[in-house]
């Protein structure tokens, strides 16, 4: 009982702290390119398969650290960070097409074999407080048995506040929902934001608490690129996700990642340098 008050009560100290860090974080903190790690542009071949199988875009895969392993699924990418047992991020096109469909959900979370460090097991989340919470929303990998039974892997889960998880991100995946039926295809990419990493949950394995979540969308119909990014604090109860809309530039800024690196330079700095929330809000839910 102990325990379980201590933890609680640290949940709470970093609710009531991580929105003030974040907003600071988003508009002040800068990353210096020349000190993070170098990143690959080369595609692996176990990429090349998995963009030629979805028929995706290069574009949906970020830059990639060199010093995490990239985990390739038939429906997804996953950059995985051993240290705090979860994707940095995950990557994923979407189709209208793989909204449909009646799949049968898995009877646990299971460990993700394609991890060569393994996953923690679901055990670690335990009276923590947090639930697991999942970076690509099941219902849409419904279309396939296989797609939809990895979105129950571990390192597709996070630790995620119970009521962030019910209200503002499950509305998140309303709208990508509806989004991708406007349309007909999206490149998206979402993980965990830390701007502390000392919080941990787990009794055999720690497993660190992400202060916030990023989303980033893009549909990449040429000529009319459009993106949208959001970052979303690990407390938040609202589902005014709108609120929530910030440039790609100040997500990997946040972050360290560097997505899209792939388009031309005049395009990816238009897309990540502005916010135009209007031409993806026009419709209610």
């Amino acid at each position: 009982m102990a325990t379980e008050k201590r933890t609680v009560y640290k949940r709470l100290i970093i609710n009531a702290l991580v929105i003030g860090i974040m907003y600071f974080s988003l508009r002040y903190f800068a990353v210096d390119r020349a000190n993070t790690p170098e990143h690959f542009t080369t595609l692996s071949p176990a990429m090349v398969d998995y963009i030629k199988n979805t028929k995706a875009s290069p574009l949906v895969v970020p830059n990639f650290d060199k010093n995490k392993q990239i985990i390739v699924h038939p429906y997804h990418v996953i950059q995985y960070n051993e240290y705090t047992e979860q994707a940095d991020w995950i990557a994923y096109l979407l189709t209208e097409s793989m909204t449909h469909g009646r799949s049968t959900p898995p009877s646990r979370f299971r460990r993700d074999p394609s991890v060569k460090t393994k996953t923690v097991t679901p055990k670690e989340y335990l009276n923590s407080g947090f639930t697991l919470g999942q970076l690509i929303p099941p219902p849409h990998m419904q279309f396939d048995q296989k797609a939809f039974n990895n979105t129950y892997l571990m390192s597709n889960v996070c630790p995620m506040d119970p009521g962030f998880e019910k209200y503002l991100w499950k509305t998140l995946g309303k709208w990508e929902n509806k989004w991708v039926k406007q349309e007909d295809s999206l490149l998206i990419i979402t993980g965990p934001v830390f701007v502390d990493t000392t919080y941990f949950i787990g009794k055999n394995t720690d497993v660190g608490i992400p202060q916030g979540f990023f989303k980033v969308f893009m549909d990449y119909s040429a000529p009319n690129y459009k993106a949208i990014a959001f970052v979303m604090a690990n407390s938040t109860m609202s589902t005014q996700v709108r609120n929530h809309a910030v440039s790609i530039d100040s997500v990997e800024k946040l972050t360290g990642h560097d997505f899209f690196h792939l388009l031309p330079d005049s395009i990816e700095e238009n897309l990540e340098s502005n916010v135009h929330p209007d031409i993806w809000f026009y419709d209610p839910l």
